[in-house]
Order: structure tokens, then sequence, then C-alpha cells
């Protein structure tokens, strides 16, 4: 029998979750506080070790998403920062 503590997720993780991760990142600027608000896994209100275990899973779902999303990122920063930078120097 494990000892890893249980938690209760959604059985399919949706487009609708990924939306709603990315809004409430860009709201909150906070990936933690979107990782919880798109609502993927429940919150163990009364068990320390699955809140822990939640943590965990959250932070490993949090550093792959920006792992795979970090070249596109900056490369789209570069691209709309200069755009918005050369606009301005046109003023």
């Amino acid at each position: 029998m494990s000892d890893t503590p249980k938690l209760n997720f959604v059985a399919v993780v949706t487009r609708e979750h990924g939306a709603k991760f990315a809004d409430a990142w860009y709201e909150t600027d906070s990936m933690e506080d979107a990782c919880a608000l798109a609502e993927i896994i429940e919150w163990p209100e009364l068990d320390e070790a699955a809140q822990l275990r939640g943590i965990d899973v959250q932070d490993e779902i949090i550093e792959r998403v920006f792992n795979e999303l970090r070249n596109t990122i900056a490369e789209t920063f570069a691209r709309i920062a200069s755009e918005v930078l050369d606009r301005e120097r046109q003023r």
C-alpha cells in the first residue's frame, strides 16, 4: 500500500482549463494562482500531506508549461516590444 497522499483531480484536462490558466496567469501575474484557478486539482482542505503533494504536482505542471513556452514567449516578446518601440520612436 502506498503512503502517497490521495489527490482528487479532473478526469480530463481540457482546452477550457488551459484558457482559464492563461487568463488567470495574465490577470494575477502568478502561475501558481493561475494553476489553482484552472481548477484541475481539488484542494485537500484538511490533509496537510495531500496539500504538500498537490503543491508538488502543481509546481511540476507550472515548470513544464513554462519550459515549453519559454522560447515562444522570448521570441514573441522581442518581436512585439520591437514593434511597439519602433512605433514610439516615430512619434
